[in-house]
């Protein structure tokens, strides 16, 4: 799947697919034909089925996203994250 914020193609690898920009909207079928769905028509047409995407190889490790070892952990939280602004809760 792309997407740059304006528009869309998924490619399900199998020789369907979609591409969408907001205004047009073409749907592969991957059987030869194809989906156009614009703001004026909607009409069936021949397409090819879509080239397969390549699979994407293995990304290399990143050292630091590696588990350490630890023997605790310390969470600070400020008293407004556990009390409402009302202090309806407070005591004393």
């Amino acid at each position: 799947m792309t997407n740059n914020g304006q528009s869309s193609v998924i490619n399900d690898r199998h020789g369907a697919g979609l591409y969408t920009d907001g205004k047009l909207s073409i749907t592969n079928n991957g059987d030869g034909t194809a989906l156009v769905v614009s703001p004026t028509r909607n009409r069936t047409v021949k397409a090819e089925p879509l080239l397969k995407a390549p699979r994407v190889e293995r990304f290399p490790s990143i050292d630091a996203a590696k588990p350490i070892e630890s023997c605790g952990t310390v969470v600070t939280l400020t008293d407004g994250l556990l009390l409402p602004p009302s202090g309806a809760l407070r005591r004393g």
